[in-house]
């Protein structure tokens, strides 16, 4: 079986029906940029889904750059996680 990976993108709707989807049995990966808007997004993020009782598997920081997520994926899919919530 395929490991896919949930991704969003889209409206405010969107975002949070997604966040209404996670549950603790998911493994999620949260990574952004490492601007101001990147760090605080992710900040966010993950105060949401620690209210949920939800701990990211992996809070990841990037700089931007060509193929900046190209390494992400990849590990991401060795690591079997099924949602991944990016700031860009």
């Amino acid at each position: 079986m395929e490991n896919k990976i949930e991704y969003l993108i889209g409206k405010e709707k969107d975002f949070y029906d997604f966040l209404d989807r996670i549950t603790k049995k998911d493994k999620i990966a949260i990574v952004s940029h490492t601007d101001l808007d990147g760090i605080t997004s992710a900040i966010f993020l993950n105060e949401i889904l620690k209210s949920k009782g939800i701990k990211p598997t992996i809070l990841e920081f990037i700089s931007y750059g060509t193929g900046m997520f190209e390494k992400v994926y990849t590990d991401l899919r060795k690591r079997k996680l099924r949602k991944f919530l990016c700031q860009t």
